[in-house]
């Protein structure tokens, strides 16, 4: 009896060591698992029950609300480092630009755009109580604007940018500096190591990526695009003093 219960003691600790060890295995470096696709926001002025509106709109600026069952929405939740993060892109997804206009205490908020050209407004904000972020879009019309279209970059994978070489594989970025040797000066921004903002050219589709795991010269997504499409991605990440933003074009077959 005494054999036995000691077999068994020893077979617990090797099922508790093997435990262990994939555990451990699951977080390190490298191992990645694809967890389903992106889920994107098709662009529109309402969703789930908050709907965006425009109360003042000139050439180069539109102040904004959220409304919610008829209220304006004056509350919201910081959420990485920012109660709003606005996406301002041209329709044919250049000129990119991150940013985070001052919501009033009225609820508020302007962004201001060149009105040589039209813009797509993403706006992305989490009102107190709910568990998500709501997102909403808005496309400028100022009058005598050019809606010329430039055509997208090639897709690629690689960019060379400031000294840096970052390498796409999937929607998991490596980057090193231009002779292959590891990159210092990393620092995060928005409170997270880095940021994908990912757009659908077809329809403007939208998602915000979050890495899978804190790390630095590497930023693991973990995900995939979802349906076949042509899309243009932004990743950004905090480098030496500045942000930057990498894009790429992905064609996903």
């Amino acid at each position: 009896m005494e054999v036995w219960k000691r077999l068994s003691a020893f077979a617990l600790v090797l099922l508790g060591t093997f435990g262990f060890a994939y555990a451990l295995a699951e977080k390190l470096p490298g191992h990645n698992h694809m967890h389903g696709a992106v889920s994107l926001a098709v662009p529109a002025t309402t969703n789930g029950g908050y709907t965006l509106v425009a109360d003042s709109v000139t050439d180069s600026a539109v102040t904004f609300h959220l409304q919610h069952m008829g209220m304006v929405v004056t509350r919201y939740q910081t959420v990485h480092e920012a109660k709003l993060h606005n996406i301002v892109v041209r329709p044919d997804l250049s000129g990119f630009q991150h940013i985070h206009p001052t919501i009033g205490n009225d609820g508020r908020w302007t962004t201001p755009f060149d009105p040589a050209t039209t813009w797509h407004l993403v706006f992305e904000m989490s009102p107190e109580g709910v568990s998500s972020p709501i997102v909403v879009t808005y496309d400028t019309k100022s009058a005598g604007a050019t809606v010329s279209s430039v055509p997208l970059p090639a897709p690629n994978d690689q960019v060379f940018v400031n000294g840096l070489l970052v390498t796409r594989v999937g929607l998991d970025f490596k980057v090193q500096r231009k002779d292959g040797s590891p990159a210092t000066g990393f620092e995060d921004y928005l409170g997270m190591p880095a940021h994908l903002i990912t757009i659908r050219s077809s329809d403007l589709a939208y998602a915000h990526l979050h890495p899978a795991m804190r790390m630095t010269v590497e930023f693991m997504f973990s995900t995939k695009l979802p349906a076949a499409g042509t899309y243009e991605v932004f990743l950004q990440f905090g480098y030496q003093g500045e942000v930057l933003t990498v894009p790429f074009t992905v064609v996903q077959q």
